[in-house]
């Protein structure tokens, strides 16, 4: 199993080189641009309206300016249509690039992180976190960018063309819009806190639902189908009251836009109305106004409501942004060193434990308590313990997978906190306690760590851990989680990938526990035989039969080591291996 990964390497910006500054620059100026001469059409469209309104009310009038100022005007509006699918497009994969690599940056920093990083995010978390919060954002540049630029332009230039015209128009104008702006900021007040409570619950939606899926057969063994739909329910129960609340503030915006429409109108022909009344000479020049300031007031509306749209989405981006900020704060607690030794600097003690102590973040307590050991190049080690006892956690300090509180671990007469990350990993095969089988095929499993092993070793490998006897080629399917295979067969495909890692020390923590006793000594015999003598091999254990045949047993209890030795010392000298013996049925009278 292939655990390298370089933290310094992790790139945790949002930018990449896709998106890099220069790159975000150059796109807010052409969407600037763009969007200004989109606005640019849409105002000057109704001055020629305008022109042809006033054209027709004098008495020789001319029907070649009126043709001349209408294809003036469908121009506009033909290059006002082609500007915007151009910032459609712009805009479109802008968003898609960015989110694309923000994507990718959230994924390399999860996987940059230790378990230990993660304890505070379940799976389900991240996975929402890394799918759909993105989503929300993808979908607020994408509608926001062009809605931010242009109400701004749209607004400052609409009512300087106003200006000239009864300072009534302006007035009426600019009180609908801070009106409609009012509304949607009191909306987006009273929404963005109902959406962090709506995502947690799509966490917990999505939890739940995992588990349910994944333990459907101990559901219809205890015939618990009824009281897991009651859970579902009283989540998605839950859910819909508060999606519902959010929906109905969120549906008030646009019938308040659809009820200012008519209403701004009505009000524009309420205040030419007055206008004619005070002055009647100018009965045609406000009639024209009045066109223009009307079409300009639909165009701010329709603007406010491009506005809205961005109201309706915003509230679950800012809770989506402040979910992907609180992946990128995490700070890791595995820093890498900056030793880059490869497999060249060889001692004869390869492991060793300084005064070495170690408690996971989320308990009180140390797991392991100063451990003082050393574990010789070449040597065969078994490791053995109650369930509990920190085996995993011993062996886990090794890799670097966790870092000691206090003491040291050291590789090679190295610190581990002084290797760099990759270097120190590609020492080590580490085959897990848990088998994780990829989707993919036998061959791309066991090449997982090593892609330079060939066809001829893979097949000597696959030999080796047993796994020929139940697949036909390399190009065998895996399925997600191995689904297609059983425990067993699992941690045979495990076992053939840590050897393909062709390292210098070698853990296997309890990786031969769903074997039967046969198949784990022919394994074992076949891994003695063909992995290089100088190598180091550390076996996890809760087999006596298999802890005896090791050179040296390190005995774990409570965090502590009880003991280490042979297993004809051992068995005179330490109660807790005693123990274990006993409860094995091990005897112990040759022994007395």
């Amino acid at each position: 199993m292939n655990l390298s990964h370089n933290n310094s390497n992790t790139n945790n910006d949002i930018y990449t080189s896709k998106t890099s500054k220069t790159y975000i620059f150059s796109f807010i100026v052409a969407g600037i641009v763009i969007i200004w001469t989109n606005v640019y059409l849409d105002l000057l469209a109704p001055q020629y309206l305008s022109d042809i309104m006033t054209e027709i009310h004098l008495p020789n009038r001319s029907m070649n300016n009126i043709w001349r100022w209408s294809i003036y005007m469908m121009t506009c509006v033909f290059a006002s249509m082609i500007t915007s699918i151009a910032c459609a497009i712009l805009v479109g994969r802008f968003s898609t690039t960015v989110t694309a690599n923000m994507r990718h940056n959230v994924f390399g920093k999860i996987i940059s992180l230790s378990p230990q990083d993660l304890k505070e995010f379940s799976i389900n978390s991240l996975i929402t976190r890394s799918t759909n919060d993105i989503n929300q954002i993808k979908s607020l540049i994408a509608i926001g960018f062009h809605a931010i630029i242009k109400v701004p332009i749209l607004s400052i230039w609409s009512c300087y063309k106003i200006r000239n015209m009864d300072i009534s128009w302006l007035i009426t104008i600019i009180s609908f819009i801070l009106t409609l702006l009012i509304v949607v900021l009191t909306v987006v007040i009273i929404v963005v806190p109902k959406y962090d409570k709506i995502q947690a619950m799509v966490d917990k939606l999505n939890s739940v639902s995992r588990d349910h899926i994944t333990g459907i057969k101990v559901i219809h063994a205890y015939n618990a189908e009824q009281y897991q739909v009651n859970k579902i329910k009283n989540i998605t129960e839950k859910l819909t009251q508060t999606e519902m609340h959010t929906n109905i503030a969120i549906g008030f915006i646009p019938q308040m836009v659809a009820f200012m429409l008519p209403t701004i109108t009505l009000a524009i022909y309420w205040v030419a109305k007055h206008i004619i009344n005070s002055n009647p000479a100018s009965t045609y020049k406000t009639m024209s106004d009045m066109m223009i300031v009307n079409l300009y007031s639909i165009q701010l509306i329709v603007a406010v409501m491009m506005v809205t749209f961005v109201v309706m989405i915003l509230p679950k981006a800012i809770t989506s942004i402040k979910r992907i900020k609180e992946i990128y704060n995490i700070k890791p607690s595995i820093v890498s060193g900056i030793s880059k030794l490869g497999k060249t600097m060889r001692t004869n003690v390869a492991i060793e434990f300084r005064n070495a102590s170690f408690r996971y973040i989320d308990k009180g307590k140390n797991v392991l308590n100063n451990l003082n050991i050393k574990i010789m190049s070449g040597s065969k080690i078994a490791v053995i313990g109650p369930t509990g006892c920190g085996k995993t956690s011993f062996i886990s300090l090794i890799a670097r997978l966790y870092d000691v509180q206090s003491g040291q671990v050291l590789v090679d007469g190295m610190d581990v906190k002084e290797y760099n990350v990759e270097d120190l990993r590609n020492r080590i095969s580490f085959i897990t306690q848990k088998s994780k089988i990829f989707s993919g095929t036998i061959k791309s499993n066991v090449t997982f760590g090593n892609k330079d092993v060939d066809s001829i070793d893979i097949d000597d490998i696959l030999d080796t851990a047993n796994v020929k006897s139940f697949i036909k080629t390399h190009d065998n399917e895996t399925a997600q989680n191995g689904a297609n295979f059983s425990g067993g067969q699992k941690q045979r495909i495990s076992i053939a990938r840590g050897l393909a890692r062709k390292s210098e020390i070698y853990i296997f923590d309890d990786c031969f526990s769903s074997l039967d006793n046969k198949t784990d000594k022919i394994i074992r015999s076949k891994i003695d035989q063909k992995l290089p003598h100088d190598a180091t091999k550390i076996v996890v254990t809760q087999r006596i039969t298999t802890a005896m045949e090791y050179d040296k047993i390190i005995v774990l209890d409570s965090g502590r080591i009880a003991s280490s030795g042979r297993h004809e010392d051992l068995i005179r000298e330490c109660p807790v291996y005693r123990r274990i013996c006993e409860s094995q049925n091990i005897s112990l009278n040759n022994f007395d």
